[in-house]
């Protein structure tokens, strides 16, 4: 562990989201995996496919990245779009169309 922090406490944070107008609090672990990692582990376990569709968005000089998430349930079927999700990076883009992704499955 670091600095002065035991191994036996949780380093805790929170995280605020502001999704569709509404606002979320989601607490986790710092050492826990990340939301991309959650999502992909669940849909291996369903036998899921996961699809991530990044994009730039905005002007040149505020650009933003964008992620949609796709899911296909029956491998080949089709992709249904889910969470969406939008960063200063590609990766946290990602990690916030997971969150969307997480939340709309009722997944904790």
């Amino acid at each position: 562990m670091h600095g002065s922090l035991s191994s036996g406490r949780s380093l805790t944070n929170t995280v605020q989201l502001s999704l569709s107008s509404a606002s979320t609090t989601l607490s986790y672990d710092m050492h826990a995996m990340s939301f991309r990692r959650k999502l992909n582990n669940w849909a291996q376990a369903c036998h899921v496919l996961v699809y991530y569709e990044p994009s730039v968005v905005g002007p040149q000089y505020n650009m933003q990245w964008q992620s949609v998430v796709l899911l296909d349930f029956q491998r080949g079927a089709g992709k249904i779009r889910y969470g969406a999700g939008w960063g200063s990076s590609k990766e946290s883009a990602g990690e916030q169309a997971a969150i969307s992704t997480l939340q709309q499955l009722g997944i904790p």
